[in-house]
């Protein structure tokens, strides 16, 4: 009975709500990922399959729910092979995974490549329920480091790769990790941006991995070089109080660069990873919890419109112009994060007020009034202009406003997950040399729960200022985020690299052709001897 109701809710209603023929409904599926007990350790190409193939059993529970009510499912980075092998121990999860210009369907012409075990099954599974799929696997392609500068010294590339396959389970499109966050050397960057788009029948599509989304190269190059307006994202994002939530960050995302932003998060308890979601623009279509300790999936749908609607929404707060002009930094202390990013931050010390501070070449501004502090909890702005080389190769920019954790400034950087006071005014504005600032907002409506209110501020990117006459719900945190890294790709540009690539994906497909032929041969002699 719980489950009908369940189904009702999540993917019959909203049809009987209405489903216009410019909408598609997108799901995600938040998948509690199986690892081996231990990955580090070699296994054979058997072990790996049987490993990989419970995981592809839940997606394929998830698919079936789903079939024929949804367009298109996205499932969760490492989601297939799990979590923490080495690199040596990972090559038996890996897989040839060809270019898509080869238009091949690995379901009907399961023959054509070897060992594509993976690659079959989600094709069957897309062709079975007449479902987009969106899947994280790893590529494995051999080079020659005599000849390929950017060819690791074990000869092999091993890819962090997204996979997409069309209701027909047709190959559409590959993609191969550039900004690794905490994998180095399980995998490699690609060395060269790969802007990957495709079309379907509700628009132009793009995809990236988790980490990508910081970056300028590819995620914000391929927004606007390729006009995609909808953007699938598997990631693995780790929960951080008071910020950021996985959510926040992809609600932010969305916003700044006006696009539908569909992300299946994995969740892992020993990993502290969960928070998956749904965000058109301006609004949560759908979301998950940060509630990792939860042994359970989450499945989330929800219906899109093909553009994303643009709210025009505007505040009657006037702002301070005087960007440049951003200084001081009495009263001021130094905290560090869990990650070792350095800040300086402020108390905000009075009901209403307005103050700056400065870190390095990050200079912010808060203008702010509380509408109710009743339990005098503190709250601090913070500035960082630091960098990081682990768990991966990144330099923030940001400013921060977030409720410490107790009465005390020594308090303030450290894990908080709720609060009471709520704002009638927040003008925060950053001086920033980053290309990209993504504003980030979480509130907190009760215990136990956040809200994003992508529709409760405004936020002008050019002059990255973010602007509320007040949230509906008390702050946990606001944040705006820079990175000055266009890239965390460490091996230097190299175009033969891709052409090393390219041409291995060639040879590949011309000896599995070679072996057809042979066989072909085969059988026609074998044929004619027995006639004769």
């Amino acid at each position: 009975m719980m489950t009908s109701l369940w189904l009702f809710q999540a993917l019959i209603l909203p049809y009987v709500l209405g489903v216009t023929e410019n909408t598609y409904r997108a799901a995600v599926y938040e998948h509690v990922i199986i690892s081996q007990i231990n990955p580090a350790l070699p296994c054979n190409r058997s072990v790996a399959l049987a490993l990989m193939r419970r995981n592809l059993d839940v997606y394929e529970r998830q698919a079936k729910y789903a079939a024929s009510l949804v367009d298109i499912m996205v499932f969760p980075e490492y989601g297939i092979t799990g979590f923490d092998q080495t690199r040596d121990s990972m090559i038996p999860y890996l897989e040839n995974v060809p270019d898509p210009s080869f238009r091949w369907n690995p379901c009907l012409e399961q023959n054509r490549f070897p060992e594509c075990d993976v690659q079959i099954a989600l094709s069957c599974m897309a062709r079975k329920y007449k479902i987009y799929i969106v899947a994280n696997m790893g590529d494995i392609k051999y080079c020659d480091p005599s000849n390929d500068q950017t060819c690791p010294t074990d000869g092999r590339f091993q890819f962090n790769t997204n996979v997409i396959y069309d209701k027909n389970g047709t190959f559409v499109a590959r993609y191969h990790k550039r900004n690794l966050w905490d994998e180095s050397p399980l995998f490699d960057g690609a060395p060269e941006p790969e802007l990957t788009a495709f079309d379907t029948p509700y628009g132009k599509f793009g995809t990236v991995v988790c980490a990508d989304m910081l970056f300028q190269s590819p995620t914000q190059d391929l927004i606007r070089q390729k006009k995609v307006k909808n953007l699938f994202v598997t990631a693995a994002w780790n929960v951080y109080f008071p910020y950021v939530i996985p959510t926040q960050m992809f609600a932010g995302l969305s916003k700044l660069s006006e696009i539908n932003l569909i992300v299946s998060n994995a969740r892992s308890k020993e990993n502290k990873i969960a928070s998956s979601g749904i965000f058109s623009a301006n609004r949560v279509a759908n979301m998950s919890g940060p509630d990792f300790d939860s042994p359970d999936g989450v499945f989330l749908s929800a219906d899109l419109p093909f553009e994303p609607i643009v709210s025009s929404k505007k505040t009657n707060i006037t702002i301070d112009k005087r960007t440049d002009e951003i200084v001081g930094n009495e009263s001021s202390f130094e905290k560090s994060d869990h990650m070792g990013f350095k800040y300086s931050y402020k108390l905000l010390n009075k009901l209403a007020d307005e103050i700056s501070i400065c870190k390095g070449r990050a200079c912010c501004r808060l203008a702010y009034e509380f509408a109710n502090n009743s339990n005098n909890e503190l709250y601090a702005l913070g500035a960082t202009d630091s960098g990081i080389e682990e768990p991966g190769l990144l330099h923030l920019q940001t400013c921060v406003v977030h409720r410490c954790e107790g009465k005390d400034k020594s308090s303030c950087n450290k894990p908080i997950t709720s609060a009471t006071s709520t704002f009638s005014k927040i003008i925060l504005q950053g001086k920033f040399t980053a290309k990209f600032v993504i504003p980030q907002v979480i509130t907190v409506p009760r215990l136990g729960t956040y809200s994003m209110e992508m529709d409760s501020y405004t936020f002008d990117k050019e002059k990255n200022v973010l602007i509320s006459a007040g949230f509906q719900n008390p702050v946990l945190s606001i944040l705006l985020l820079g990175n000055t890294n266009d890239t965390n790709f460490v091996p230097p540009h190299n175009v033969k690299a891709a052409e090393s690539r390219n041409k291995a994906d060639k040879i590949f497909l011309s000896q599995t052709s070679v072996v057809k032929l042979v066989i072909v041969f085969s059988y026609v002699f074998c044929f004619r001897s027995l006639w004769n």
